[in-house]
């Protein structure tokens, strides 16, 4: 994949222009960088900020370097890339403090002249190819600190740049740029799931071992089958997202031949499905709402619901639902007339004598846990004789 550095000029050609003048050598741009990767554009802007490239309220960049070609796989890469997302962060919580030690950066937020975006680009850059980016870029914010007016201005700056963080960024990207993603802390070193990609017998006996209990999907492919690769992408998208609770195979079988032989495969794209170990469906064709579907209902027959998730049990699905609490006995005699024969049961009795009791002396002793069990128990028998009251009429 191939990595490249996007420059932005954030004076718009006012360093240019006014830097000799002011600081005392020339200053080409102030600038603001970011890494394009696989059709993604990262930066550093308060948090690690990924979005489309060049799509931010900067505009398009002035200039796109070409640092490189990775070999990296993007798995890794994220997991990378998560690590940073703990340090390049808005602010440094007191466990950050505490647990982070081991170096200067790792305590640091953002940092107009230390830490900024063009050290997260340096940092990047540096892991995915083994070099960094220009050191003039990286270098810039030291030079205009040590020059008179850097010196004169950085106390303004700094206090701009608190009060953006507050904000939520410093330059407010993440919150104006539309289809822009940030990674929740709680999804960090997560990997999402992907395709295994098999070429033997014995790589794919030992995938369908592992989720003998769950479930696995091969998706039988070849190079010569333009359909076949329409669905790579989707394909890619069910892995990540079903995660652990499956795995999802493609074989090429213009160079699988021994795995394609087993299944008797005569036709690409074919899919199997596997639940628990046994064969559970076969299908081809090109059809993404057949493989969505499929797999969706593999996933789901795999690791069903809980039955209770499927009642419609509003009051009991709230998790913020109170007690309902009367503040008066209600007219005691009404209620016992509506219970007919069951108000006549001796722990009835007792419960209406000790209610009465509360009612006009204020609290007493309680029921008896025997007592309590007695009225539990009359109580189901009248609900239960009045259901088979109502059953007779019907």
């Amino acid at each position: 994949m191939e990595v490249q550095l996007l420059v932005y000029d954030l004076s718009q050609g006012l360093a240019r222009q006014m830097s000799m003048g002011l600081l005392g050598f020339q200053l080409e741009a102030i600038y603001h960088t970011s890494i394009q990767l696989n059709g993604r554009e990262y930066v550093y802007d308060g948090n690690v900020v990924a979005i489309r490239p060049g799509s931010s309220h900067l505009g398009q960049p002035m200039q796109k370097l070409h640092l490189g070609i990775t070999e990296l796989p993007m798995d890794v890469i994220e997991e990378y890339l998560d690590s940073l997302r703990e340090i390049y962060t808005v602010e440094v919580s007191p466990f950050s403090i505490a647990e982070r030690v081991s170096t200067a950066d790792d305590v640091q937020a953002y940092d107009l002249w230390r830490h900024n975006c063009n050290n997260f680009s340096n940092d990047f850059a540096t892991f995915l190819l083994g070099k960094g980016i220009p050191d003039h870029i990286t270098n810039m914010p030291q030079a205009v600190l040590d020059s008179p007016f850097g010196q004169m201005i950085m106390p303004a700056l700094s206090q701009q740049i608190h009060a953006n963080k507050r904000r939520g960024g410093i330059l407010g990207i993440e919150q104006q740029t539309p289809g822009s993603s940030v990674k929740p802390q709680s999804q960090l070193h997560q990997p999402l799931g992907k395709v295994h990609n098999i070429s033997n017998v014995t790589q794919l006996d030992e995938l369908l071992e592992r989720y003998e209990k769950s479930c696995t999907v091969i998706f039988f492919t070849s190079a010569s089958c333009p359909p076949c690769k329409t669905l790579y992408p989707l394909y890619d998208e069910l892995a990540a997202e079903i995660g652990e609770k499956g795995a999802l195979i493609k074989v090429d079988t213009s160079q699988a031949f021994d795995i394609g032989s087993r299944y008797s495969i005569s036709a690409t794209p074919t899919f199997i499905t596997f639940l628990k170990g046994q064969q559970e469906n076969r299908w081809s064709g090109a059809d993404p709402s057949a493989l969505r579907g499929n797999i969706q209902l593999l996933v789901q027959m795999a690791w069903p619901p809980h039955p209770h998730q499927a009642l419609n049990l509003p009051t009991f699905s709230n998790p913020n639902a109170q007690p309902v609490i009367f503040s008066k006995i209600p007219p005691l005699p009404k209620l016992l007339a509506k219970m007919g024969p069951t108000a006549s049961d001796p722990a009835i009795q007792h419960l209406t004598s000790f209610l009465e009791t509360r009612s006009s002396s204020g609290a007493g002793d309680v029921l008896p846990e025997a007592e309590q069990v007695e009225l539990v128990a009359a109580v189901v028998e009248a609900i239960r004789t009045e259901e088979a009251s109502r059953e007779a009429l019907k």
